[in-house]
């Protein structure tokens, strides 16, 4: 997979676009800054646009050239993003650290799943935030982007269960239209999901 992703990435153009995720942007827009985690960051548009509004900015992904690509973002863009090379389960991460991780289309399998919801939440300070948008199992019905897996695609129930520790603030599946680069595009299937360390 880490050469599948490297071959897809290996462009001139940002193959999920430029401009953050909207959910993940309101978020960030109405949220006082500090320090965000965002596994599987891919070509840095979150990343980069978190750092523009203030925040601490950590990312990883196991992709050399995304790393590439997003610090290339951070640059013309005047922002400073801390960006590492780390396979998911890899990635050195410190406990009781982020107001906020996010985990935006992070396209991981099901036997994974839980173990790094789990791992993830060990990260999170008292009151941070589990922020994560995802396509859900009825996206399969879609040709606008996203796993042909259904192992790699999620349901509220698991999501619950996995985060059942955690104060649930937003917990919904709904229809939007996506509007991603050159592979998340049109009618979309979407998982959108808050929960708080408390």
């Amino acid at each position: 997979m880490k050469e599948f992703w490297d071959k897809r990435y290996d462009t001139t153009e940002y193959e999920y676009g430029m401009e953050p995720n909207d959910f993940f942007k309101q978020y960030i827009d109405r949220t006082e800054p500090g320090k965000v985690l965002l596994p599987a960051e891919g070509e840095g548009r979150n990343a980069v646009y978190a750092a523009s509004k203030r925040w601490s900015v950590d990312a990883f992904d196991y992709s050399r050239v995304a790393r590439e690509k997003a610090l290339r973002l951070a640059r013309t863009q005047n922002v400073t993003i801390n960006y590492t090379v780390a396979e998911i389960f890899d990635y050195p991460l410190r406990k009781d650290h982020y107001d906020l991780i996010a985990l935006i289309y992070a396209h991981i399998h099901r036997e994974h799943k839980s173990a790094l919801h789990q791992k993830l939440q060990t990260g999170l300070k008292k009151n941070g935030i589990i922020l994560l948008q995802a396509f859900s199992t009825e996206q399969l019905k879609n040709n606008t982007g996203g796993p042909k897996n259904i192992d790699m695609l999620y349901t509220l129930t698991e999501l619950k269960n996995d985060f059942k520790s955690l104060k649930i603030i937003q917990a919904e599946q709904t229809d939007i239209e996506v509007n991603a680069g050159n592979y998340h595009n049109g009618a979309g299937n979407v998982i959108r999901f808050l929960a708080q360390r408390i």
